[in-house]
């Protein structure tokens, strides 16, 4: 019950303030408070606000772009969990960890579609659905759903995290890889939990 009332709460504060916002955006200083509702004034405002949206989103789109090859220099095409892959030496300060670039969040991969390779013919393998960690830790594997319709049926195959690379599709989109056909893990060991 308390949720709800959280709930409610804020939203009658965002009604409320952008009600607010409103009223002082219509009523600046410096104005007469008369407003021009004529085709010809309405018109140009609209052209003055979609030449802004159309700079704010081709910036916002460089930008993207920008992050994107900077994320690949570092991440595609690079084992998921390779000595090879550039690290920042994690820094801790008692006994809590900051995050550093280059880890993987185990969040990012469950869930994640797996393909046999980045080409138009690539097909869809299975999906990462656990991630196995020994006694001590560390991680050893990659647990991969394969076969089956909407889960029922599926096969859960371990496959070393060696084996598990990010790719670059043709559409410039990331994607998880194995070297390795449906067959292959349809025809591997199944992993038991």
């Amino acid at each position: 019950m308390t949720m709800m009332k959280q709930l409610l709460t804020a939203t009658a504060l965002v009604a409320s303030v952008s009600t607010v916002a409103l009223a002082q955006d219509i009523n600046r200083p410096g104005t007469t408070g008369n407003i021009d509702n004529s085709p010809a004034a309405t018109s140009q405002q609209m052209n003055r606000d979609s030449k802004d949206m159309n700079r704010n989103t081709t910036a916002a789109n460089r930008d993207a772009s920008t992050a994107t090859m900077n994320a690949g220099d570092t991440q595609y095409g690079v084992t998921v969990f390779s000595k090879d892959r550039p690290t920042t030496p994690m820094t801790t300060q008692n006994g809590y960890v900051t995050g550093t670039q280059g880890q993987v969040l185990v969040s990012n991969l469950i869930g994640e579609e797996v393909y046999n390779g980045t080409g138009d013919n690539a097909q869809k393998v299975g999906d990462v659905n656990d991630v196995l960690l020994s006694s001590d830790g560390k991680a050893q594997a990659v647990v991969i759903g394969v076969g089956g319709f909407l889960g029922i049926g599926e096969k859960d195959v371990a496959v070393q995290f060696d084996r598990v690379s990010w790719g670059v599709d043709g559409d410039n989109d990331k994607r998880l890889m194995i070297q390795a056909s449906k067959a292959d893990l349809n025809s591997a060991p199944s992993f038991k939990r």
